[in-house]
């Protein structure tokens, strides 16, 4: 038996759990390790004899016995019942018994503690042993575990911080605004562990906010630029008055679908995105999809990210000025050359035109007749053609919207080929396609089947009869490449730096009717993508255009 062999009083018992939670407390507060209070206690029993032939050392902290002390005693000089409804429930888990019940474990000190014992036989060193597992369930044990809890908190919330440093530099490496707003959503799920994000900007002009992607209800990504909201009286108010700086907390409040219908009642956050004073729009968070109580750490996270998120929008804002404003004096110049340049290539067909109609008064033969109408008619589709051409590139360079979709890439390379296998034909080339994968991209299939057709023009109009022309998909890392290969005339090294300037074209006598417009469309478009066009070519040995966009 133990020293203390009759039971000591509830009060002493008290004072004794008291000065255990004050030395947690103390420790705790020291920055020490509280490891020793804390963790299961394990006891190794004798079957027969119910005596105690081994423990670690979280057993030795629980009783206040020493291994020596501990190491032969009895089992029931520890174990207490509680009351008389004590029977162990029973679990069976590959073929292994477990018996679970509630009593108390007196220390060596005479104290009792509240435990859950978990007893099962198992074999140690081929010999039958009866193994408990002990649970504290005193109040020192309940302030260990959610001391525990907090510091792991403070664990992620580290982690969580650290993660933030590292997605603001790649974040940072973005410059286009709309690849920015989808990884901010994205990035911010993966590696920031947030639940359902939404990116808001604002409109102060017409006091709303206007969506720009968002998080649905089976946790995709989804776009959500045309969706609007009023701020009028709500937390944006005070982001806008300066009045708050912190972020908008509320608990058990509605939660809303992408057609303003409620779905469900949780927590909601949303934070600024701020540059110095000025509010540029909002990141908001739910617990919609995980249902997940709300960590403490959270809000602090959102609004640090909406503050990086700010500063970052700022800075391409700045750059998008800047880069208006070399545009502008790009277009001033272009405009210059396009007044001397199309001049001249409008000035050939009008002539023939003249020279036919005048013709044409004057013939009686009907079949001269219909060959200067025919001229004339030539002549004024390729006019046609050119003012076409003209105001695309125009269309593009002003107001080029894309409407992005996750797109694959077989099917519309295949289309845009069969579009020109008929002006293939013509010249007997032989068109190839090499995909060998599904490629899925998200882009604006318009705008990409528009630049890939260019390329195909340009091929076709630069191949000899009898040449080969390839158009095959290649998957980078992070990119997609589309590769139109010729076996045509080539370009010189000289020119190749130019073939992407508008109006410019290597045939200098201008004796090529075309507008010179088609590459530079090709080169817009893939720029609006984010993307970048490449060209490899040798004078006599043929061309290889390739279209390379992010696969974002």
């Amino acid at each position: 038996m133990t020293q203390a062999s009759e039971p000591l009083s509830p009060s002493s018992s008290l004072a004794a759990e008291y000065k255990r939670l004050e030395q947690l407390i103390d420790y705790a507060a020291q920055g020490h390790d509280i490891s020793r209070f804390g963790g299961h206690a394990v006891l190794y029993v004798n079957p027969d004899t119910h005596r105690i032939i081994d423990s670690n050392l979280y057993a030795l902290s629980m009783t206040g016995y020493t291994r020596d002390q501990l190491v032969g005693l009895p089992l029931e000089d520890l174990e207490v019942p509680i009351g008389t409804d004590d029977t162990p429930r029973t679990y069976v888990e590959n073929s292994v018994v477990e018996h679970v019940y509630m009593c108390s474990y007196r220390q060596r000190s005479g104290h009792l503690i509240p435990v859950e014992v978990h007893r099962r036989l198992l074999y140690k060193n081929e010999d039958r042993v009866l193994y408990y597992r002990i649970e504290d369930r005193s109040m020192v044990s309940r302030l260990w575990r959610e001391l525990q809890r907090r510091e792991d908190a403070g664990f992620q919330f580290q982690q969580r911080l650290k993660a933030l440093n590292e997605l603001t530099m790649e974040l940072s490496r973005i410059d286009a605004q709309d690849a920015l707003c989808y990884q901010t959503i994205k990035l911010g799920v993966e590696r920031l562990g947030f639940d359902r994000m939404g990116m808001w900007f604002c409109n102060v002009e017409n006091g709303e906010m206007v969506g720009s992607y968002g998080i649905d209800e089976t946790g995709t990504i989804r776009p959500e630029h045309n969706q609007r909201w009023p701020f009028t009286d709500t937390f944006v108010t005070d982001f806008l008055a300066g009045r708050t700086e912190v972020v908008a907390r509320y608990e058990e409040v509605p939660l809303f679908n992408d057609r303003s219908e409620v779905v469900e009642y949780g927590w909601h956050l949303a934070a600024p995105m701020q540059h110095g004073a000025e509010l540029i729009g909002i990141l908001t968070v739910d617990n919609l999809l995980r249902k997940q109580p709300m960590k403490n750490y959270e809000p602090e996270l959102l609004r640090m990210y909406g503050i990086t998120v700010g500063h970052l929008m700022q800075i391409r804002r700045v750059r998008d000025q800047a880069f208006a404003v070399r545009l502008e004096q790009a277009r001033t110049g272009m405009l210059r050359e396009f007044i001397a340049k199309v001049g001249h290539d409008f000035k050939t067909p009008l002539a023939v035109i003249n020279t036919s109609s005048f013709l044409l008064q004057r013939l009686d033969d009907g079949e001269k007749r219909a060959a200067q109408s025919s001229r004339i008619q030539q002549q004024v589709r390729l006019i046609s053609q050119m003012l076409d051409d003209i105001l695309e590139f125009v269309a593009l360079e002003r107001e080029l919207v894309l409407n992005y979709s996750l797109v694959d890439l077989r099917p519309l390379i295949q289309d845009v080929i069969d579009e020109h296998a008929s002006a293939a034909a013509d010249k007997t080339l032989q068109l190839e396609v090499q995909l060998d994968q599904t490629t899925i991209i998200r882009v604006d299939s318009q705008q990409i089947r528009r630049e890939l057709s260019e390329l195909l023009k340009n091929a076709i109009q630069y191949t000899p009869p009898g040449g080969r022309i390839c158009v095959s998909a290649i998957r980078y890392p992070e990119e997609i490449g589309i590769r139109v290969q010729d076996s045509g005339m080539g370009i010189s090294s000289l020119a190749i730096d130019k073939v992407f300037k508008p109006l410019y074209r290597a045939d200098e006598a201008r004796t090529d009717r075309r507008t010179g417009l088609g590459l530079p469309i090709a080169k817009t478009i893939v720029e609006a993508h984010h993307g970048r066009i490449i060209l490899e070519s040798m004078q006599g040995q043929g061309s290889t255009f390739e279209i390379i966009l992010p696969q974002i």
